[in-house]
């Protein structure tokens, strides 16, 4: 599975996660920060890893806070600005740049 930023100058590094449910490759997700900012609590929550999807979803409580104040134009002019989004899967962060979740 390629992970955003892992593929443009080949592999950096090869993560190895837990599964903790096999229903559907369940991950321990420990947190969801907006640019450095703990803005939701996901304790107890699991992480569904999906290589063949591009949507990130979650319970609306959840994703609303981490989306919080992102907003993209029609034109997505000032995508260069938005935040990043960091999920945390058993201590190791995956920063996604606007570009990797604007599509």
């Amino acid at each position: 599975m390629y992970m955003p930023g892992y593929i443009s100058e080949g592999y950096k590094e090869i993560m190895k996660h837990n599964v903790i449910e096999q229903t559907y490759w369940n991950l321990k997700l420990d947190s969801m920060t907006q640019d450095g900012k703990d803005t939701v609590d996901s304790t107890g929550f699991r992480a569904a890893i999906d290589s063949g999807t591009s949507l990130i979803m979650g319970p609306q409580d959840l994703v609303d806070k981490v989306v919080e104040g992102i907003t993209v134009n029609q034109d997505c002019s000032g995508v260069d600005e938005l935040p990043d989004i960091t999920f945390t899967i058993d201590g190791h962060p995956y920063p996604l740049k606007a570009a990797d979740y604007v599509v």
